[in-house]
C-alpha cells in the first residue's frame, strides 16, 4: 500500500477518513536457521541505519537541488530501502521458524487509530 493510498480520504466514493485500511500482504522470507537469520537481520539493520544517517545528513546539511548531491542521496536512499526490506525478510523467516504466522498476528492485534 502506498503512502498516497494511506493518505486518501475516499476510495471508490466511500469516505474512509479516520479509518484503518487493511490490505492483504504477502511477506517474502529468507530460509535459514534462526541464529543465521538473526545475524543477517542485525547486519542489515546496522547497514540500514547507516544509510538513513547518510540520507538525513544530506537532507539537513546539503543542497538536494545540486545534481551531485541528489544523485548521492538517491543512491543512499535506495540502499536504505534495500536493507530495510532485507531486515523484514530475515525477521519474517525467524517468525516462520518459530511457527508464528506474522500476518495473522498483525491481523489479530488490537489496533488503535
Amino acid at each position: 500500500m502506498s503512502y498516497e493510498v494511506r493518505k486518501t480520504e475516499e476510495i471508490d466514493g466511500i469516505d474512509i477518513s479516520g479509518q484503518t485500511i487493511v490490505m492483504p500482504l504477502e511477506l517474502p522470507m529468507y530460509n535459514g536457521s534462526t541464529s543465521e537469520l538473526g545475524a543477517q537481520a542485525l547486519h542489515d539493520l546496522a547497514s540500514c541505519l547507516r544509510h538513513h544517517a547518510a540520507c538525513e545528513t544530506l537532507e539537513n546539511y546539503f543542497d538536494l537541488e545540486d545534481p551531485a548531491v541528489a544523485e548521492l542521496y538517491n543512491q543512499e536512499n535506495a540502499q536504505l530501502v534495500a536493507k530495510f526490506v532485507a531486515v523484514l525478510m530475515a525477521l519474517t523467516g525467524i517468525a516462520d521458524n518459530r511457527g508464528i504466522d506474522i500476518m495473522q498476528e498483525i491481523w489479530d492485534m488490537p489496533w488503535e487509530v
